[in-house]
């Protein structure tokens, strides 16, 4: 007999008999479980594709036709069109465009209130632009400001609405 014989017997793992089979047994029951679980969740998931595919079908195509074919007109930026003496004969004017993020606007009603005196719009309208918005984060108030608009704006300074100036 050799020296590590004996000591190859104690590392083997009793499996037939003994505080070993329990352990054995034991972990197979967390392994069943576990696989359990993940059919239960892949069953699950594979229910929910099937509801999106059959009850939201129509809405979700209705919803990204108007999202991929709607017309955005986005105007360009002329250059500048110069005389032989390099004066302005005609080129691009940007005017202020209002815009808010509804989510940073605490109270929509006031804001409205404050901002139809200054763009010369209902209240109405612009609370209703601001409570339900086209997009969550970005919603256009008024376009082409004038200065006496913007300067209004800019002094209101509510948190939430700012402006970006756009080529006319």
């Amino acid at each position: 007999m050799r020296p590590t014989d004996a000591g190859e017997e104690s590392r083997q793992c009793p499996v037939a008999s003994g505080a070993g089979s329990a352990w054995i047994t034991r972990r197979s029951w967390v392994g069943h479980a576990l696989i359990g679980l993940v059919v239960v969740a892949m069953v699950a998931m594979v229910g929910r594709l099937a509801y999106i595919e059959s009850h939201l079908r129509p809405k979700l195509l209705e919803w990204s036709q108007r999202r991929q074919c709607s017309t955005v007109t986005i105007p360009g930026r002329r250059g500048a069109i110069l005389d032989r003496r390099l004066r302005v004969l005609a080129g691009s004017h940007d005017r202020p465009t209002v815009y808010a993020d509804p989510r940073m606007i605490e109270d929509h009603e006031a804001t409205a209130r404050q901002l139809a005196l200054v763009l010369g719009r209902p209240a109405e309208e612009l609370k209703k632009l601001l409570d339900d918005p086209t997009s969550p984060g970005y919603v256009i108030l008024k376009r082409a400001a004038d200065r006496n608009e913007a300067e209004g704006v800019r002094t209101l300074g509510i948190r939430g609405v700012d402006m970006v100036s756009e080529p006319v």
